[in-house]
């Protein structure tokens, strides 16, 4: 992509319904919601749902001091296909999915 209408762009974007409410991904317990998919990929061994963003596990929690395991940060490292491109490409191709 060389160029872009910022202003088509925006009004295309502001046409269209969300797919998820916020916090679109790491729902679990906040504002009483229950797991989404990605609470589940996150989740620990035994296969109950985690919170994986600091954010959403103090709203869950109500402590404002709690933050995600060790353990759980090396998960979502893994997880991150980013985390292992080195191959000196200049460019990448982001995929989206649209609601029809």
């Amino acid at each position: 992509m060389l160029d872009m209408d910022l202003a088509v762009y925006l009004n295309y974007i502001a046409g269209k319904q969300p797919l998820k409410t916020p916090p679109a991904f790491d729902q679990l317990g906040v504002l009483g919601q229950s797991a989404a998919p990605e609470n589940n990929e996150f989740g620990d061994t035994k296969g109950a749902p985690s919170n994986f963003s600091n954010f959403s596990l103090r709203k869950a929690s109500g402590n404002p001091a709690d933050v995600i395991s060790s353990e759980l940060k090396e998960r979502i490292y893994l997880m991150n296909p980013m985390n292992f491109i080195n191959d000196g490409e200049k460019y990448y191709t982001v995929l989206t999915a649209d609601k029809k």
